[in-house]
């Protein structure tokens, strides 16, 4: 998907290569990340045979797809040291199961999953509205985010850190729910994760 054309800015793989574990409340949230995506996935009965993709990040939500069955699934990173944590963590293989991706040359015909996932990116970019759009081409019809909530008191107290004492362990965009459901247009369902840190979004593909 071309959207990460768009974070060539960082670098990601000095971000990936200081990677040093997930904290206690790291490990919770993806806890729960695991409960919600389970349960998402089984009200939407979602076949197993149904092809999914995903940022790599760590590999835990690829992991979480195949615990639960979904062996049509893979992740994408433009940070070779993101697919090698997923490889010392689950033993995903380069090439097989994690694919690391040419900024400029990334490209999936329309359609081409049934879901799509999305896990802490779109605080990313200052407009999201074109990763919006490849979410929606590259999907048949689900896509599903899970976001930092700005409302929540984590959220509020991240601002403020970054606002008025010039502080930020990673500089982030604001956006509520409201701007998500109005770039994508339709809103399935949300709720928030772990004393509302984060927030998940069911959205139903929709053409923008």
């Amino acid at each position: 998907m071309v959207y990460i054309f768009y974070l060539k800015d960082k670098n990601w793989d000095e971000i990936w290569k200081n990677f040093k574990g997930l904290n206690w409340f790291g490990r919770r949230l993806k806890n729960k990340e695991r409960k919600v995506l389970k349960k998402i996935l089984e009200e939407i009965k979602l076949l197993k045979s149904a092809k999914i993709i995903d940022g790599c990040g760590t590999g835990f939500t690829l992991a979480f797809l195949r615990e639960f069955g979904y062996s049509n699934s893979i992740e994408i990173d433009l940070s070779k040291n993101s697919l090698a944590i997923c490889n010392e963590l689950f033993n995903f293989k380069s090439g097989k199961d994690v694919f690391l991706i040419d900024a400029k040359h990334i490209n999936f015909p329309d359609n081409s999953f049934d879901f799509v996932f999305s896990d802490g990116l779109l605080e990313h970019f200052e407009d999201f509205t074109t990763i919006a759009k490849e979410f929606s081409r590259v999907s048949k019809s689900w896509i599903l985010l899970f976001q930092p909530d700005p409302t929540s008191l984590f959220g509020r107290l991240k601002r403020f850190a970054e606002n008025f004492i010039h502080f930020s362990w990673e500089k982030e965009n604001f956006y509520r729910k409201e701007e998500y459901v109005k770039v994508f247009s339709r809103s399935v369902n949300s709720e928030g994760i772990n004393f509302n840190k984060q927030m998940w979004l069911l959205l139903k593909k929709v053409k923008i």
